[in-house]
Formats: C-alpha cells, structure tokens, sequence
C-alpha cells in the first residue's frame, strides 16, 4: 500500500495538486512582488551577496555527503574514490530533482558502485547508500526535535517563547508527528533493503560498523551536521535575500522544519510540501505567507540548479564511453 501511495505518478500528481493548491490560496501578485523585491532592493549588491551565499553555502552538501558514502562504504569493506564519491552524488541529486520517485538517483548510484563487484558486494553497495542517507535524515529529525522551543515563539519576539498554552501545544503538536517520522524513516531504509531480499540482520550488523565505533561516530555525525548546516545556510541566505528581518533563530528552526517537509516521499524534488509548509509556518510566525512562499519556490529552483554539475558528469561520461 505504501508503495502504491509513494509511487513515481502518485508523488508527481500530489506535488502538481499542492502547488497549484497553494498557489491558488496566496496573493500571487503579494508573491510575485517579492521577487521583484529582490531585484528593486534599494542595494541590488546586498541582495546579490545573499544569492551568491546560498549558491556558495550549497556546495558543501554535495563534498561531504560523498564524503559520508565513501567512510560508509569504506566501513563496509567497499572501495570507493571521493572523486567517484562526488561525481556519483551529483548525478544523483540531479535524477532526484526532475524524476519523479525521490530515490531513483540513489538506486542509480547504488548501481554504479556496485555494478563490477560480486552479487555480495552488490547488496553492499545498496545497503552503504541506505545507512548513508539515513544518517542525514536522524540527524535532521534530531535537529527539528531540539529546536522546537523556537518554533513555537512568534518570529522577531524570542521572549515570547514556550509560556503559553498555545505555544505548548504547538511544540508538542509538531513533536507527536515528529517522531513517529523518524520512526518511518528508518523502517522505510529497512524496508527498502529488505526488497532486496537483504537480511535485517545484515543491515543492522553494517550500521554498527558504520556507525557504532566512537571515532566513526563522531566522524559520521560532524559530516552530517555539516550537510544540514549547507541545507539550511543556503535556505537562510535566500530568506534574506527576499528581506527577512525577524528572529534569526526562529527562521532557522523553522527552515529545518520545511526540511524535513521535504524528506517525506509525498512529491517530487520536495514541490508543493515545502511551499505549503514554508507558507504556513510564515504565516503561523507572523510573517508574511507570501514571502515563505517565494523563499520556497526560490530554493527548489536554487536546488535544481545547483545539482546541474550532475547533468555535466553525466554527459561526460557517455562522451567518455562513446570515445572509447
């Protein structure tokens, strides 16, 4: 059922319907001002020094992201080059963000990397891509869960914090649907290896040895706060782009939020979920929903085109193959 729900034409129909959805409840024009807001900005250098800094901030997800397979499948007795590591990830992310299904570019780095091993090295490979991304998606949820205090405070005012029956509410709201998500995401990185007809056990031996010795720990969880930390730079430097002036930390916790909108696999690339999420939690801090909304439309397209070094490996590589 799962499967059916979370298909490639069912996550392409839902994001289409929460855009135009969303779209149709804003002030396209509202919207459309804000991005004409940028462009007007009194000192069109300031905001192109923000723009700049989201593009400059994304950079890093994809360095060490690849660092973070390669440690994973170098644990897991796979060879792996951080140049094959960085040029595979790229090309993932660049599947991921025009095809729908949201894993296809990592089945297809899975492919790759285990495509001249033997069949064992192959349920390897799928399983070092698996532990891979579930790390960055617990350290997201872990992220979310300590921030939520913020969240719950009106933007601009952090004073006015937890101390209200309603502020609570809020923070225990988000946490409820918080960690059954986190239980999800784990069991879905299960499940997903489990088709392989790859024993739990064994998925569950090589999260050990990637993750449970202390050096590699510590290892495996900078590089993914570092992964964040270029997630939510890039969406910060956009957000003050279009102008942003509340409370720092409450966009913060809340851009971690449309993050996490974003890793459920309900659309295509994260569009539509993150634009009505970025939408309504604008509007929920007392922020105007127009500019959440633009914010979000920007950094998908700022996603997209930041994985189109994906699309020069890519091509590359079949020059390469046709050369030789």
């Amino acid at each position: 059922m799962l499967a059916l729900l979370t298909g490639p034409v069912v996550r392409l129909v839902i994001s289409a319907s929460l855009l135009i959805g969303v779209l149709a409840l804003a002030d396209l024009e509202a919207v459309w001002q804000q991005f004409l807001s940028v462009h007007n900005d009194a000192d069109d250098s300031v905001s192109l020094g923000w723009i700049i800094l989201a593009l400059a901030a994304s950079l890093p997800q994809y360095l060490l992201s690849a660092r973070r397979w390669q440690v994973t499948a170098f644990q897991l007795g796979l060879e792996l080059s951080y140049a094959k590591a960085v040029s595979a990830y790229y090309k993932a992310t660049f599947f991921n963000q025009v095809l729908p299904g949201g894993v296809l570019g990592d089945v297809s780095r899975a492919l790759e990397h285990g495509r001249q091993g033997t069949m064992a090295q192959r349920f390897t490979a799928w399983r070092a891509v698996a532990i891979e991304r579930l790390a960055g998606q617990l350290v997201l949820v872990l992220a979310v869960v300590l921030t939520l205090p913020f969240v719950s405070s009106v933007a601009g005012t952090p004073e006015a914090s937890i101390t209200s029956l309603s502020n609570w509410s809020t923070t225990l709201t988000v946490g409820a649907l918080t960690l059954p998500l986190a239980a999800y995401m784990i069991c879905r990185n299960m499940a997903f290896v489990s088709r392989l007809r790859v024993g739990l056990h064994a998925f569950a031996v090589d999260i050990a040895r990637a993750w449970l010795v202390p050096a590699l720990l510590a290892r495996q969880l900078l590089l993914s706060l570092g992964v964040l930390a270029s997630y939510v730079m890039s969406y910060f430097a956009l957000a003050h782009a279009f102008g942003f002036s509340g409370d720092l930390w409450w966009l913060c916790s809340v851009i971690l939020l449309v993050l996490l909108s974003m890793s459920l696999p309900l659309s295509v690339a994260g569009w539509g979920v993150r634009e009505m999420s970025a939408a309504g939690l604008w509007l929920a801090g007392g922020q105007d929903a127009a500019a959440g909304l633009a914010i979000a439309v920007a950094y998908g397209l700022l996603n997209l085109a930041c994985s189109l070094p994906g699309l020069w490996f890519m091509l590359r590589e079949r020059s390469s193959v046709s050369a030789g």
